[in-house]
């Protein structure tokens, strides 16, 4: 009977545990296996620096030219909820750069961790920390047409809350920093042969913060 007992009350108390676990969850707006898309659009400013590094022999030289830069960005993200606290997920973004000298346009490919610290039924304020590759392509309005692209890196973190209307559809507003490393330009036409001696790299990092708004869709 003793033993009767002890199985039943295992039951009733893993039953009334996972009830319990269901309720939790269902009280908040993230899940695991949830998958939520948003697509966003906002603007950002950096400190960027222009190295030109120059090799003669043993001996190297660095030039700086400190700048900076505006943007208008594009992210699209989609992320994958793993438990009721955090989610893995891919970022793509665009950005166009303001500037009357040259086009300038980028390209991200980030894979994303996401935190969900704070959430309730209709809100929740994800932290995202974000790792990838990112491409660059400049077009100067010179008499050489130059061409400048690269391959480089960038990272960065955001915080995102999230404003649900819906059980499925959210609004969102975003604020972070980004950081982009590219270490290498690579210079077309006349201006490489010319002004870029084969000696010579060229670098290219800028860092600064973004904000920007957009809708989020849980599926």
């Amino acid at each position: 009977m003793k033993k009767i007992i002890l199985i039943a009350s295992a039951f009733i108390v893993s039953g009334t545990t996972n009830a319990q676990d269901k309720a939790k969850s269902k009280s908040t707006i993230f899940e695991p296996g949830n998958i939520i898309v948003d697509v966003g659009i906002g603007v950002a400013g950096y400190k960027t620096l222009r190295r030109e590094t120059i090799v003669v022999g043993n001996n190297k030289k660095d030039f700086d030219k400190k700048e900076s830069a505006t943007s208008i960005i594009v992210p699209i993200q989609a992320e994958y909820g793993f438990s009721n606290w955090f989610g893995l997920g891919a970022r793509f973004a665009y950005s166009n750069y303001f500037d009357s000298a040259k086009s300038n346009r980028g390209i991200d490919f980030d894979f994303v961790l996401n935190f969900h610290f704070i959430k309730t039924k209709r809100f929740e304020m994800p932290i995202s920390l974000f790792l990838g590759v990112s491409n660059i392509n400049i077009k100067y309005n010179d008499s050489f047409n130059t061409v400048v692209k690269d391959n480089g890196a960038n990272n960065g973190f955001m915080l995102t809350p999230r404003f649900y209307l819906t059980d499925h559809f959210a609004l969102f507003v975003n604020l972070g920093f980004i950081n982009y490393v590219y270490p290498s330009l690579t210079f077309s036409n006349n201006y490489n042969k010319n002004l870029i001696p084969t000696n010579t790299t060229v670098s290219l990092g800028g860092m600064g913060e973004t904000i920007g708004f957009g809708a989020a869709y849980k599926f």
